[in-house]
């Protein structure tokens, strides 16, 4: 069987595949919305993309679902056979598509809503966020987020399982709020993004150092929780935790998780 993963740009194509020298995951710095992605059936095409700076690609992809940006645009999330890795496309920047059978280009509209029965002129509905509201959650889950992001990710891994831990007890801490469904989402989505330096690190201890006992405690037991979260204990998570615990109230490890 044809593996596609390892197919040029199709014969009789009327560009050869061109790559920008730096490629990033389009629209994937900005904050995804809580809304469900469509999901489809691995249909392999090429598309010519247009970059935020003007530059157009060429690249076969492999469709594999349709999300929104925080702004309600369209995203192709695709395995890009050029890279050979996943990207997300903003669909208002693909220009035009060929089809992987013939070679022959077309209006990138009229492609996309014949081959995989999306209108790229869709939009989000507005989500159900208040930026106000959200400026004040992030400001008190801050310290959570960074050290338990920084927890979760020093064996260079975040599990989704540690993601989930996380974003429960961000809600927890930020529980008086009464966060909506999309404004959960923005939460789940900052817990993905952070890449805690050391100086983040020692700020969010400093930060978290001055809040209430309470607050404290929830949040060691949380900490507990993400090192179990994916049902392996490492040995990076464990020492991480132990300089934690001891830094926010005096306990080592041994004591938190006796056994």
């Amino acid at each position: 069987m044809l593996n596609v993963f390892e197919r040029e740009a199709p014969a009789g194509s009327a560009r050869p595949a061109r790559l920008p020298q730096t490629d990033c995951a389009e629209g994937a710095s900005e904050e995804a919305a809580a809304h469900d992605a469509v999901l489809l059936e691995d249909q392999y095409f090429g598309i010519v993309y247009e970059d935020a700076a003007g530059f157009e690609s060429t690249r076969a992809v492999i469709a594999r679902k349709i999300k929104f940006n925080s702004a309600g645009i369209p995203l192709l999330c695709a395995h890009c056979c050029e890279r050979k890795a996943y990207r997300e496309f903003r669909m208002d920047r693909i220009v035009e598509c060929w089809d992987a059978e013939t070679g022959e280009y077309a209006e990138a509209g009229t492609f996309l809503l014949e081959v995989i029965g999306f209108d790229v002129s869709t939009r989000a509905p507005a989500l159900d966020v208040s930026p106000e509201k959200m400026d004040a959650v992030f400001s008190m889950i801050r310290p959570h987020v960074i050290l338990l992001s920084a927890l979760s990710r020093c064996d260079r891994y975040m599990h989704q399982a540690e993601v989930t831990e996380i974003v429960r007890h961000s809600a927890s801490v930020a529980d008086c709020m009464s966060l909506s469904g999309d404004e959960m989402g923005l939460v789940r989505a900052r817990v993905r993004r952070v890449r805690p330096s050391s100086e983040g690190v020692d700020e969010a201890l400093d930060e978290l150092r001055c809040r209430p006992a309470g607050e404290v405690a929830g949040f060691i037991a949380a900490a507990v929780a993400v090192v179990k979260a994916d049902g392996k204990i490492r040995d990076a998570e464990v020492a991480m935790l132990d300089d934690l615990a001891l830094e926010l109230t005096g306990l080592g490890v041994d004591d938190l998780m006796p056994g």
